[in-house]
């Protein structure tokens, strides 16, 4: 049995008949259709993003401290035998700073801000408290975290053919209606980055695509959504 559940859902649906052409066939009939899947799957993993700022009037100074924090943080992720293929650290980031006044004009000099953001994978979800109090609260920073799969690939895959047979089926009924039968496949689409991942959990909850005709299975707090849309172009015979 899969591990993840193929929620299935059809979004926008054109229909194009005699009163329209396309460029490359001028006297085919045709019908446009998009089909959108979603494949709920458990997360297996915690990608953590430190952030560590530091602000000084003197450029020396905020790097030294900036160095002193990533030096503890670093020391936090070792004692969490993290894989050290699993952490990632940018290269230091300079900014000037300026006053600002109402209306954005730039003022005077305030200081400089030095910034460096390291990403940590978290592979056992158990240890999420063990890893809140070593990375986020034994040094002054910002952390925020995200789920994933390390299915997704594959997920992906599998959500994208989901959301072709969708949509062939979809045209099938709807040419049916009006005494059609569909024909040959006339074009492919699927649009560049369409594809979203949202996450349901109680603390890290983003927003999903338009609403759904449809909807089948059970909700289960702390999955992600695969989401695929394909538009698919159908001769009519």
């Amino acid at each position: 049995m899969k591990k993840h559940t193929i929620l299935a859902l059809v979004c926008t649906l054109t229909l194009a008949g005699a009163a329209y052409a396309d460029a490359d066939h001028p006297d085919a009939r045709y019908i446009n259709v998009s089909g959108t899947a979603v494949t709920k799957v458990v997360p297996d993993r915690i990608v953590w993003r430190l952030t560590v700022v530091d602000e000084n009037p003197e450029l020396l100074v905020a790097k030294q401290s900036n160095d002193a924090k990533m030096a503890r943080v670093l020391e936090a992720i070792d004692s969490l035998d993290v894989e050290p293929a699993d952490v990632q650290s940018s290269e230091l980031s300079f900014e000037r700073v300026y006053e600002r006044d109402r209306y954005n004009h730039r003022g005077n000099f305030k200081h400089y801000r030095v910034t460096r953001v390291i990403t940590v994978r978290q592979r056992d979800l158990d240890r999420f408290d063990e890893f809140l109090k070593e990375l986020v609260a034994k040094v002054e920073l910002e952390a925020s975290y995200r789920f994933e799969s390390s299915k997704m690939e594959d997920v992906r895959w599998e959500t994208r053919l989901t959301a072709l047979k969708i949509a062939k089926k979809k045209a099938g009924d709807m040419a049916g209606v009006l005494d059609a039968k569909v024909g040959p496949v006339m074009r492919i689409e699927e649009p560049h980055d369409n594809w979203r991942v949202t996450t349901n959990n109680f603390v890290n909850r983003s927003a999903g695509a338009g609403a759904a005709d449809s909807i089948t299975g059970t909700f289960a707090p702390g999955t992600i959504d695969v989401r695929v849309s394909v538009n698919v172009r159908f001769a009519l015979d």
